[in-house]
């Protein structure tokens, strides 16, 4: 069940507070069509606040920043290593600005692993990692020129009920996730969602990504 917190994030007045504009969103479109939102299908991300179908890279920078600011612990609570992320960075690209996605890895656990951090959809009936022959090449010569030791991550998101299920392989291949090795949960609230896109740029986006494809017009 989704956390009720309708009360605590509306102001005096009884108007959704900004993280709280974002957090009915998250459940209204969790509970079906309503207005114009399209409902979940099992093999796409909508976004919760447009309906809009997310693309990659706005999967992949959404939930890797979910995943730094929510779900690392994971990680480094399992190998007692601290994370730090790399692809899509803030403050280390070029002007400090953010580095980009087409780094080898995705993340570093301190000088011991060089990892790839993987999302999937809840509702999926194929709960496996799809990486491609040359990708694998390139990740592993990354970890290799650094000694470092290949870790693969992949974080199974449940939009509904706003939970993600993290787990873990020890090399970058195609695998099914029930051959991984669970390191646990964690959730996210609609503020935090909303954080993550705005971290990325993505946020200032969906009105306009929303009109693209469908025609449907949001404020902000």
């Amino acid at each position: 069940m989704i956390h009720d917190v309708s009360r605590e994030l509306r102001d005096p007045h009884g108007k959704w507070t900004r993280g709280g504009a974002a957090e009915s969103a998250i459940r209204r479109l969790a509970k079906g069509p309503r207005g114009r939102a399209p409902v979940q299908t099992p093999t796409e991300f909508r976004h919760p606040d447009t309906g809009h179908k997310m693309g990659k890279s706005e999967i992949g920078d959404t939930f890797e920043h979910l995943f730094k600011s929510n779900g690392s612990h994971l990680v480094e609570k399992h190998f007692n290593q601290p994370y730090h992320m790399i692809a899509g960075e803030a403050g280390t690209g070029r002007g400090g600005g953010r580095s980009s996605r087409g780094t080898p890895l995705d993340f570093r656990l301190n000088e011991k692993y060089g990892g790839e951090l993987k999302t999937l959809n809840s509702n999926a009936k194929n709960q496996k990692t799809a990486i491609k022959a040359e990708e694998v090449a390139r990740k592993e010569a990354a970890v290799k020129a650094d000694g470092l030791a290949p870790m693969l991550i992949v974080q199974v998101v449940d939009m509904e009920n706003q939970k993600i299920n993290v787990f873990y392989h020890p090399a970058f291949s195609s695998k099914a996730v029930s051959r991984m090795q669970p390191l646990g949960s964690y959730s996210f609230t609609g503020k935090d969602f909303q954080n993550a896109q705005e971290a990325t740029g993505h946020w200032s986006q969906r009105a306009e990504r929303a009109r693209r494809q469908r025609g449907v017009t949001v404020s902000g």
